[in-house]
């Protein structure tokens, strides 16, 4: 039971943290938690509410991994989070609750993928890059000459 409550208040700590706008320490106080209850969870795999608690904290611990920008650990946070959320279902087809998640939280993974996948395209090399904004800038400097001159001439002697 102690257990239980030790997460309990990391899970406060860490959600007054994000509220202060202290988001290192919130995901460092949701990981704390989800340790604890992940431990709980494999004491008890049949009991639902460690099963429900550990699903919290995994999407927990993903989102504020997400607010940091470590998309590498929230991916992995989220991963864990959809394959419980799938054995849950499959466990319990009808639960309405679970029916609505599943699909959710996949849509969600595959978005999150997409932003961690490397572009189709390579970016060019930055020598190309400069080369032709080179080009570029002396184009306009020898029309804006040019124009000059050409201005000149025509001004009345």
């Amino acid at each position: 039971p102690y257990q239980s409550d030790l997460a309990a208040s990391f899970d406060r700590l860490a959600r007054i943290s994000e509220r202060k706008g202290l988001a290192k320490d919130a995901r460092d106080l949701f990981l704390k938690r989800l340790e604890i209850i992940r431990g709980l969870a494999k004491s008890d795999p049949k009991n639902p509410q460690w099963q429900q608690e550990l699903s919290t904290s995994l999407r927990d611990s993903g989102d504020s991994s997400m607010l940091l920008g470590d998309l590498m650990s929230a991916r992995k946070s989220f991963s864990e989070y959809v394959d419980l959320a799938e054995a849950r279902l499959a466990a319990a087809p009808d639960d309405a609750r679970l029916q609505r998640i599943v699909p959710d939280a996949s849509a969600g993974l595959s978005k999150l993928d997409a932003s961690i996948a490397p572009p189709d395209v390579a970016p060019a090399p930055i020598t190309v890059w400069i080369s032709s904004m080179n080009r570029i800038a002396l184009g306009c400097a020898s029309s804006s000459l040019s124009t000059c001159f050409r201005r000149s001439s025509k001004s009345p002697r």
